[in-house]
């Protein structure tokens, strides 16, 4: 997927069109997209057939910002059709999933899980989540890393 860059991939008379399928409101309201949906996403296409997350053109327009691929803007309504611009933040794979399961939403997995197989609390505080979003334990964490290093000075 290509990146989004506002100055070269939007061409200016798109920018309306997009503004246009907006629906705006106040300040602290959701402004949903009201062009096409995908699993609840809006989906603006232009030209032929190529298409872009709503909210990432919102958020990408309104920063003048080039978003690169592994870029992620994170929704703080968990409204996926939200474009407003102060509901939108530029975060991480691994930022996304801390907030799912700050948030309850993770599903299956670890999710609903409130210690680990060492019985340590799954506390915000003793969690990070990793690269590919699983939910980890920092004092295990901390206990895997001391026996690596020991073993690596033996």
């Amino acid at each position: 997927m290509p990146t989004v860059t506002p100055s070269t991939i939007i061409p200016m008379d798109q920018r309306d069109a997009f503004w246009a399928k907006v629906e705006r409101g106040g300040e602290d309201e959701c402004w949903p997209f009201i062009g096409s949906r995908t699993v609840g996403y809006g989906y603006f296409y232009w030209g032929s057939s190529f298409g872009v997350r709503a909210h990432r053109v919102a958020y990408s327009l309104t920063h003048n910002i080039e978003l690169r691929r592994d870029d992620v803007i994170l929704h703080r309504c968990d409204n996926p059709p939200c474009c407003n611009p102060a509901h939108l933040t530029l975060g991480t794979h691994a930022d996304n999933v801390a907030d799912k399961v700050a948030k309850g939403r993770a599903r299956g997995g670890n999710s609903g899980k409130t210690h680990c197989q060492r019985g340590h609390a799954l506390s915000p505080p003793n969690t990070y989540a990793t690269p590919d979003g699983r939910r980890q334990c920092r004092t295990c964490a901390a206990g895997r890393q001391r026996a690596y290093k020991a073993r690596a000075a033996a």
